[in-house]
């Protein structure tokens, strides 16, 4: 696949939010990310009777490439932990996160 790097740092400086992202090891550094709650319908999820939201965040492949389920990211006062991570092979990351 295509190297975007070019066009996702330019997405990433029109809509990204500032976050901090701290790997396994507990090494942190200042990051862009583009925030994403999606929604679920309830019944396309277990037959839930209340809708469900996952929390996703788009990011620089190089700036999450050690990205795995102890990573947490902190956007304003909140802390997140990443419970599953999709790099698309164009220099884009999706981390799901969770506030558990």
């Amino acid at each position: 696949m295509a190297d975007l790097s070019a066009d996702i740092d330019i997405q990433l400086s029109e809509w990204g939010i500032d976050a901090t992202y701290k790997n396994s090891a507990g090494d942190a550094k200042a990051i862009k990310v583009i925030h994403d709650e999606q929604m679920y319908d309830p019944a396309q999820i277990y037959d839930a009777t209340v809708a469900n939201s996952k929390t996703q965040v788009h990011a620089k492949s190089d700036d999450v490439s050690d990205a795995d389920n102890r990573a947490t990211l902190i956007i304003g006062t909140t802390t997140y932990k990443v419970v599953d991570v999709k790099k698309d092979g164009t220099g884009l990351t999706t981390l799901t996160l969770s506030l558990d």
